[in-house]
Order: C-alpha cells, then structure tokens, then sequence
C-alpha cells in the first residue's frame, strides 16, 4: 500500500460549523469525473479521491473538523444526486425565479451547471444556521440595549421597527457578523490558497495574526507531506448536470490521515466550538 493517499480538502474560517452540507459537497466533489483549468483552458480527469476533509483554518493553526472515507465518500456523492433532483424541483416554486448560472459548461457553450452549493441551499435545512442566527439575533439586541441606548431610554418605548433600525445603523444584525466573518473567512481561505499555489504575498505591513497563520499553515503542509495537486480548479459531471470549485486536491501522508479518520470519528459529529 502506498504510503501517500489523495485527498479532497475543503477550508473554512476556525469555529464554523461543519454539518451536513459539506458531508454532501465532499462526496459530490469525489463523485465528479472531470476537471478543468479556467487559465489553460484544459479539461482533463480527476484522479480518484481517497479521504475528502474540512478543515478549519485560522490564527490558531489548521484542524481536521470532518474527514471521509471513500465509502463515505461514494454515500454522500449518491445521496447529493438525490438532493439535486429534489433541489431542481423545489426550484420551479421559489419565490423568486432561479436559473443555474454560476458554471457554464466548459465544453458546451450556452449550457449552464448547477453549483454544488446551490443544491444544497434549495435542498437542505440548515439548523445549525438557524440556531446561529437566533443567538446572534439575541445578543445583538442585548448589546443595542447596552452598549447605544441612552440609559434614560424607557425599554417601554422600544418599538420592533425602531429596535430594527438601530441594529442595522450599528451592524448588529446577523448579517452583519455574518458578512464580518465571512470576510476574515474569506482572508484565511486566500492566505492558504496563494501559499499552495507558491503565490508571494508581502506580508510586511499585515497583521500579525496574518503572519502567524501562514507560518503555522506552512508547518502543518510540512506535517501531513501535503503536496498539491489542484488548487481553486472547476470540477463537473455531466449527468445530472453538476459544476463546483474545490479547494484543494492534494496528496497527504496516508497515516495522519487515517489516524484523523479516526479521531474525528471519535467525537461528537458537527461539533461547534463555544
């Protein structure tokens, strides 16, 4: 057996919750037989995936949070094409009319693919998303009433218009924080992809947590012997029709991540830390 194994990776920002959805965005990613480079214009096949993972990212290092199998790699692959048909038929009743057009088909010029994340957003029900934004909701409000009202405001005259209007005039709301995370997610993730890609990055001026991720994100490549094989690369199928971006393949060490499948495996699933 060889002592290397290839590996889907997939980066989130450290603390976000994995559930459901990137189990199903994994195995369809697996599931994908072909890839294509958008800069030399080049579809070629994807080589077989072993292990799929998500990994949170962040000033404080790199952690496997879920890791796949091949067979379960293949269950969730299957069970995404179960989701997309379901996915394409709710579509026809949203309240606002969709049309695939996040993917043109690399091959057929005016064929548009469904997105893997499309899918789940008409196919899934997010609790842990829901629960998120009730908490955030709550502490947003207690946070208005703290922090902004003046303190001889009466809370009897705290109207839910006027409590929505201040909450989007000091970005409480939980899209604000979700917009603000989304951003510091969206600086690991470019962080991570320029260092796989051998990008430079003058990191002089950045802050230091900046450099402190980088330097630990380097270390755990090191670590694992990850050595990538695709970065940022489209992959799509033909039937059903289906087009993604993955993160990174890669080949890794098989034994840290057999000893990963394990420890993962091991604990409680959609752990969420805090």
């Amino acid at each position: 057996m060889s002592e290397r194994v290839t590996i889907l990776a997939d980066w989130k920002k450290w603390g976000a919750f994995v559930g459901v959805e990137y189990a199903l965005q994994l195995g369809r990613y697996a599931r994908c037989p072909y890839q294509y480079d958008k800069v030399t214009q080049q579809m070629s096949l994807k080589p077989e995936v072993e292990y799929g993972l998500v990994c949170w990212i962040g000033e404080e290092g790199v952690q496997a949070k879920m890791v796949l199998n091949r067979e379960e790699l293949l269950e969730a692959g299957e069970q995404h094409v179960n989701a997309q048909r379901l996915a394409m038929y709710a579509s026809k009743f949203a309240w606002k009319p969709f049309t695939p057009s996040r993917y043109p088909h690399p091959l057929k010029p005016g064929v548009q693919l469904w997105s893997v994340t499309e899918v789940n957003k008409y196919a899934l029900a997010k609790e842990g998303l829901l629960n998120w934004y009730h908490k955030e909701g709550v502490e947003g409000t207690i946070a208005l009433i703290r922090d902004y009202l003046p303190p001889s405001f009466p809370l009897s005259d705290l109207t839910l218009e006027y409590a929505l209007q201040q909450l989007e005039a000091h970005k409480l709301r939980p899209v604000d924080l979700r917009d603000k995370a989304g951003d510091q997610g969206r600086t690991w993730h470019k962080l991570a992809m320029f260092y796989l890609q051998g990008k430079t990055v003058d990191l002089t001026e950045a802050p230091q947590g900046h450099k402190d991720f980088v330097a630990k994100f380097a270390m755990w490549c090191t670590r694992v012997k990850l050595e990538p094989l695709a970065v940022e690369q489209m992959v799509y199928e033909e039937e059903p029709p289906i087009g993604g971006t993955l993160d990174c393949l890669a080949t890794v060490n098989r034994a840290w991540v057999e000893q990963e499948w394990e420890r993962v495996h091991k604990e409680e699933p959609c752990e969420k830390s805090g």
